[in-house]
């Protein structure tokens, strides 16, 4: 008999990290039960149910998320950072209201590696330590996921660490002209041993030091360096303008604006020398691409997954220097290889740890 599975998460926004969630969460879970139906939640389901063979359904409509929860074996809730009361107060309770439907219905919930928090507001912490406490399985993606649930009152589930699910994610060459363009920029790169350097930024707060920092960053290691730089926007729809803002201060700077699907872009960051990353899965794309990475933390999370590949943030958002910026990346050209080989080594175990994602929850049916 086949098994239907329910996929709950922040699907349908063009959020390139949170597609790409989506996306490894599928193949890993299709790896393992090539027959399992999958039906998400989306706030686009006609363009999920394109995109990945999947059925989809407005995760704004009840009567249509009731219906397709009485028809399911399990709701699987993640991966992402969905229980977390930062960038809206909404989110942890339409999430766990998800929840809390599915287990009244009767239905198997497992969390599917999120990333847990922060969770500041009380009524937070009381709806997360309720309805966590009632699920069947919970897997987080960093260490720190697991101390928030266990300081909230998170008992009764059993709870691993394993990793962000998009360490698994393959890559598909996309047909357009941008990506011959770059192959070409690679090749020429090459030839003239310069670096390919990728700026995956994002506007935070209304902050703008840090976009000063980077746009002096750029022209220095343009003139020092001769180096090629491709700005890259992770969600489209926030981060594009901000690109081309920073491009348009600059000269030479290519900016990624097609539309590709999270397994097309993996592609892109392929051809890089280096990443510089403020967006966490920016950061995770890099690391399976086995390209070094310059991190910038504006969140726990990207120390978290840093913390996984023996790395660090150069910075924080608010307090990010061009010269201290500049000069961790000159370090890091000049031992690319070494980075390079400390990435494979741990992105390999990572990858292994996120295999298990899929057949604990499986293990559920």
């Amino acid at each position: 008999m086949i098994k239907k599975v329910v996929i709950s998460g922040y699907y349908g926004f063009d959020n390139l990290g949170d597609e790409a969630v989506l996306q490894s969460i599928i193949q890993a879970l299709r790896n393992e039960e090539p027959d399992l139906e999958i039906t998400v939640l989306s706030k686009d389901p006609q363009s999920t149910a394109n995109r990945y063979g999947v059925n989809a359904r407005d995760r704004w409509r009840i009567l249509q998320i009731v219906k397709t929860l009485q028809n399911a074996d399990l709701l699987v809730s993640g991966g992402g950072s969905l229980l977390q009361d930062v960038t809206s107060q909404l989110t942890i309770p339409y999430y766990l209201g998800v929840v809390g439907l599915a287990k009244i219905l009767g239905k198997k919930v497992a969390f599917y590696a999120q990333g847990i928090g922060p969770i500041e507001g009380f009524w937070g912490r009381l709806l997360t330590r309720i309805l966590a406490n009632w699920v069947q399985l919970i897997t987080v993606r960093d260490q720190e996921s697991l101390a928030l649930l266990e300081s909230i009152g998170v008992r009764k589930p059993p709870m691993e660490v394993t990793v962000d699910p998009v360490v698994l994610l393959e890559p598909r060459a996309p047909e357009t002209q941008e990506y011959r363009e770059l192959l070409k920029l690679r090749n020429r790169c090459t030839e003239r041993g310069i670096p390919l350097i990728g700026i995956a930024p994002r506007p935070w707060q209304g902050l703008t030091g840090f976009k000063e920092a980077l746009i002096q960053t750029i022209e220095r290691l343009q003139k020092e360096r001769e180096a090629e730089i491709l700005l890259i926007p992770m969600h489209r729809e926030v981060d594009l303008p901000f690109c081309q803002e920073i491009g348009s201060n600059l000269s030479k700077v290519k900016v990624i604006e097609g539309e590709y699907q999270p397994d097309q872009m993996l592609t892109f960051y392929q051809q890089l020398s280096l990443l510089i990353g403020i967006r966490l899965h920016a950061l995770i794309f890099s690391a399976v691409a086995h390209v070094p990475i310059v991190g910038i933390s504006y969140d726990p999370k990207i120390d978290s997954f840093l913390k996984r590949i023996s790395d660090q943030a150069i910075a924080n958002i608010e307090s990010l220097q061009s010269e201290s910026l500049y000069i961790e990346i000159i370090r890091r050209l000049d031992d690319l290889a070494n980075y390079r080989e400390q990435i494979i080594t741990q992105v390999g175990m990572l990858q292994e740890q996120a295999r298990k994602n899929a057949r604990m929850v499986l293990n559920l049916l």
